[in-house]
């Protein structure tokens, strides 16, 4: 989007950004991926959809490495998932406003978990003309590295947000949060960039019920 306005977030440790988690995608045709990853629960990581179902590389990825708060050689935490989730108008139409789920965490895991966001649905009158900061691992940066920049939603369709915040590849499943300086709220989970505008699954009632839902399983 024009320069590239993206700030290292070094202080990695500290809340909200020790909730973003660095992926490192195992797909079932054996190549590894780059993703990002936010927690919403003890237990529960939310990506994006391609990040855990990738239809070209044979399905559903056969093991996810997590790294909470990672900084370059830095990484306090890593856990392994094997339990993806998904929803129907992602893994069977690839519809893009459906790019959206989740890794479950394992119990033994779920008990170090360092914290995680808050996420909300919100009505367009509580979203517009806010500021939305769009945070992750993107690849085109040392690796292991958080970036992230924040500037003014751009506009929001019943199922997507769109915004002109820089990201790059690897940030895929990164949240779109909702920060008034105190309060930090996920609004929306980033999945694809485009010079006309960068993209997210909004958090619709829909979207918030399967994350809620999704927190109550158990591997």
């Amino acid at each position: 989007m024009g320069a590239d306005d993206r700030q290292q977030i070094t202080n990695t440790d500290t809340d909200p950004f020790r909730w973003v988690c660095e992926l490192t995608i195992h797909a079932a045709n054996g190549t590894v991926w780059a993703g990002t990853g936010w927690l919403a629960a003890p237990n529960l990581v939310v990506t994006a959809g391609h990040c855990v179902y990738m239809q070209n590389q044979g399905g559903w990825a056969t093991h996810v490495e997590i790294r909470p708060a990672r900084n370059g050689t830095y990484a306090p935490l890593e856990f392994t998932s094997t339990l993806a989730l998904s929803v129907a108008g992602w893994v069977n139409d690839q519809d893009p406003a459906s790019d959206y789920g989740a890794l479950v965490l394992a119990n033994n895991y779920a008990a170090q978990v360092p914290g995680y966001y808050g996420y909300a649905t919100l009505a367009d009158s509580e979203i517009s003309r806010e500021i939305v900061n769009v945070v992750g691992y993107p690849i085109d940066k040392a690796k292991g590295t958080m970036w992230g920049h924040a500037r003014m939603l751009s506009s929001a369709t019943p199922d997507e947000l769109i915004y002109l915040n820089d990201t790059y590849g690897g940030m895929s499943g990164c949240p779109v949060v909702k920060w008034d300086g105190e309060d930090f709220q996920v609004v929306g989970i980033h999945n694809y960039g485009d010079l006309a505008g960068n993209r997210a699954t909004r958090i619709t009632v829909e979207v918030f019920r399967n994350i809620q839902a999704w927190t109550q399983i158990v591997d």
